[in-house]
């Protein structure tokens, strides 16, 4: 069963037209998922009662559970979120110098195959990618963690388990669903993907237009040191990730790279 996560306003006006309802429901329907940070109340939707009965048979709210929760004094909130696929990630909710406002760390992958020496989500590999609806779900739960604290989401950063640019695909249509009009509107500028360094992942993030910042973690100036720390280094160098040479290309096609690096 799909959880309403799982589904664009598209995707979904088009399952509803396939059982004959209509589809304009679905942008109602998703706004208001959305706007309760991933609850909704279908029969105050006032949707009829077939349809209402469709939605409560055939989608979720979410596909994923809250396993364990952390927080710490500064406020900064932990949370280990386990999926109804199988496996689990961690999302946090962190704090800002604006007390109202607090920025969310995403995860887009279980594990990851990077084998970056100080990072312990490499140390058993990749189990797995997370799916759109699986990564959105965490930015949903962080939303209700805010709500609760009386803050709320105002940037999030895809720097969490996994590295995001290879699972460009779903972190690409997740990115839409958390930003986009209609559903999450968080905003394409309060969205920010860090890499490593995959370089056909960042040009392909670059010719998807979404406007979304980019952050590249070096981790040393030079290929000798950062090869040391990041395998991947050997294939991609350090002078390939200068700022002279990939922001050029990648600004041409509306990715902004922040002023530094991480």
């Amino acid at each position: 069963m799909k959880a309403l996560t799982d589904f664009d306003i598209e995707s979904l006006e088009a399952a509803l037209a396939r059982c004959g309802h209509k589809p304009a429901q679905a942008a109602r329907i998703l706004r208001a998922f959305y706007n309760g940070a991933g609850h909704v109340d279908l029969a105050g939707l006032r949707l009829g009662r077939t349809l209402l009965a469709w939605l409560r048979d055939n989608t979720l709210e979410r596909r994923s559970r809250v396993v364990a929760r952390s927080e710490s004094a500064d406020g900064t909130i932990k949370l280990l979120l386990g999926f109804e696929r199988g496996g689990a990630v961690e999302t946090v909710l962190m704090p800002t110098p604006f007390a109202e406002r607090a920025a969310g760390c995403l995860s887009s992958q279980i594990g990851c195959a990077m084998g970056c020496t100080f990072c312990a989500s490499t140390r058993r590999g990749l189990e797995r990618n997370l799916e759109a609806g699986e990564i959105v779900d965490q930015y949903l739960h962080l939303r209700e963690q805010a709500v609760a604290s009386r803050r709320r989401v105002a940037t999030v950063v895809f720097m969490g388990m996994g590295e995001p640019l290879l699972n460009l695909d779903n972190v690409i249509a997740a990115i839409k669903r958390i930003a986009g009009r209609g559903m999450g509107e968080l905003g394409w500028r309060q969205v920010t993907v860090s890499t490593v360094g995959i370089v056909p992942g960042i040009m392909k993030l670059a010719e998807a237009g979404l406007n979304v910042n980019l952050a590249l973690s070096l981790h040393a100036p030079d290929d000798e040191t950062r090869s040391r720390l990041v395998p991947l280094n050997k294939r991609y160098g350090v002078r390939q990730q200068h700022r002279g040479e990939l922001p050029a290309a990648a600004a041409r096609a509306a990715v902004a790279v922040p002023r530094h690096s991480a």
